[in-house]
């Protein structure tokens, strides 16, 4: 949980909103700090410990719109300055994958 959060802060400028402890899971509220949008990061603490899969029912991947090619570029550098590997299938398109292996796509407009 830790690990995925700050992944997220430092990889795609997330700011954490809010935290939710409970007695069955621990979350976190990430969003860019505008307002626009949120996302959470949960830990079950029933949680076996398996990877993620997009072969299991659930989600697949998350994808983030960019402006242009030219901030879809300042994200590579980005991603080249931290070290994290990305792939690039098809022009306009860079693949990555969080800590727990999610894909994640940011997409040119």
């Amino acid at each position: 949980m830790a690990r995925s959060t700050r992944w997220y802060v430092a990889a795609l400028g997330f700011n954490v909103v809010r935290e939710v402890e409970t007695v069955e899971f621990t979350r976190a509220i990430l969003g860019p700090g505008d307002g626009s949008s949120v996302f959470g990061i949960t830990q079950h603490h029933t949680n076996t410990g398996d990877g993620f899969s997009e072969a299991h029912t659930g989600m697949d991947h998350v994808a983030f719109a960019v402006g242009s090619q030219a901030e879809l570029a300042l994200w590579r550098k980005h991603f080249d300055r931290l070290g994290i590997g990305y792939t690039m299938p098809r022009p306009g398109l860079i693949v990555l994958r969080d800590p727990d292996g999610i894909q994640l796509e940011l997409c040119a407009r």
